[in-house]
């Protein structure tokens, strides 16, 4: 097929930077994972000239699939914007003779958990102990390694979206309570403070920090129930947190591209929980937009185009506005979707930017056990940290469903 436009191969499930493509005249091809929670919309098919969905983790065969797109229609260019598919978009374009703005060695630093804990020490810049353990025995070893250790956080090596991720105290192995465990898991000491992410953009080895984010947990789990930007911190300790993340994705050997790490701070001190070579979730983005007008999407369409992008477009213009955004949790029963009231109230609130449930009347509403389970969202605008705060609590805390 000849075309006066270029022709973009999408590898990965990240539809948002589609209508940055579009934009700039690119010919789309998606090549998408299939999931059950990712369906295909009607703009994506007006938005995509093709869509091809494969299934589990064969590279060679995503790989083929790529050589085949090429055969008809030459691609010009490879991007992928998620980590999960980052290493296939690599070997892709090494495939078809073309740049791609990660090298493999920041990939396997940044999604394994433990190797990235292994660099960061290599770096001093963490003190947690860490290994992978296969079973029970290999768990109760490292409890005897370090004794000094009581609670240790237990999560797969490249889980995401919290899935997984538990708490396990050295008296579990008495009580012989690592039934429900699914090994093999990273066995990693426990550190408590509190949480941010900080999103961030690297062109040519240079590392802007865009913002902090301050993040809640649901109460007793890892699945976050909000975030607010920018987060509630000292001009020392935004300092502190922007020098350490730095430090962190030098010594990951991040060069280019977004990334969104997550970082724990307790008395001055900081520990890397872990790094992503992509946009954050849960409408980060939108929050950060909102207050500094600086849109993430672009950077990372453009840097994954090979483009330089000008400073006027990263560096942040605070509008002294906070930016929240809340998730209702369902801890109590789960059910079928009789009703849901609320929405169109709280969308009718000033300063509400987006509000919605997760799911229509007639579906299961599940038990909020990882992040696709919760049930509702609201995100919102204030002049201040503490306003904002109030008005995304009590939006969520309106929008209700009745179960049969």
């Amino acid at each position: 097929m000849s075309s006066d436009t270029k022709h973009a191969l999408v590898v990965g499930n990240v539809r948002a930077p589609h209508v940055i493509l579009e934009k700039l005249g690119y010919r789309i091809s998606w090549l998408c994972k299939r999931s059950l929670n990712y369906m295909h919309s009607m703009a994506d098919n007006n938005r995509c000239q093709n869509i091809f969905n494969y299934s589990g983790d064969n590279q060679e065969q995503i790989i083929e699939l790529a050589q085949l797109i090429n055969k008809y229609d030459k691609v010009d260019v490879v991007v992928a914007f998620h980590d999960a598919a980052q290493l296939d978009a690599i070997a892709i374009a090494e495939c078809l003779g073309l740049p791609f703005n990660y090298q493999p060695n920041t990939l396997h630093y940044t999604r394994n958990k433990d190797t990235m804990r292994e660099v960061l020490k290599a770096h001093q810049l963490t003190e947690l102990k860490q290994s992978m353990v296969a079973d029970v025995e290999q768990l109760e070893t490292f409890y005897q390694t370090y004794p000094e250790i009581d609670k240790i956080i237990l999560k797969p090596v490249e889980g995401t979206g919290s899935e997984g991720v538990s708490i396990f105290a050295r008296a579990q192995l008495a009580e012989q309570s690592t039934s429900p465990l699914e090994f093999p898991l990273l066995a990693e000491e426990y550190f408590s403070g509190q949480e941010f992410s900080v999103e961030g953009f690297s062109q040519k080895g240079k590392h802007y920090i865009i913002g902090i984010t301050e993040k809640f947990k649901g109460e007793g789990t890892f699945v976050e129930s909000g975030h607010l930007f920018p987060a509630r911190l000292t001009d020392e300790d935004v300092k502190l947190v922007q020098e350490y993340v730095v430090n962190c994705l030098i010594a990951l050997e991040v060069t280019e591209g977004i990334t969104h790490s997550e970082v724990l701070l307790n008395e001055g001190r900081l520990e890397m929980i872990e790094t992503h070579t992509r946009v954050g979730g849960d409408n980060i983005s939108e929050l950060v937009k909102l207050t500094t007008g600086v849109d993430l999407y672009y950077l990372q369409t453009h840097n994954a185009l090979g483009e330089i992008i000008a400073e006027d477009k990263i560096l942040p213009k605070p509008t002294g506005k906070h930016a929240c955004i809340k998730f209702q949790f369902n801890i109590d029963v789960q059910g079928k979707i009789k009703a849901i009231e609320g929405i169109d109230e709280v969308k009718s609130w000033d300063n509400v930017i987006e509000a919605d449930a997760n799911y229509a009347v007639g579906a299961i509403l599940p038990l909020t056990t990882q992040s696709l389970d919760r049930s509702a969202y609201a995100m919102v605008e204030a002049q201040d940290a503490h306003s904002a705060l109030a008005l995304a609590d009590k939006a969520i805390s309106t929008i209700k469903y009745t179960l049969e």
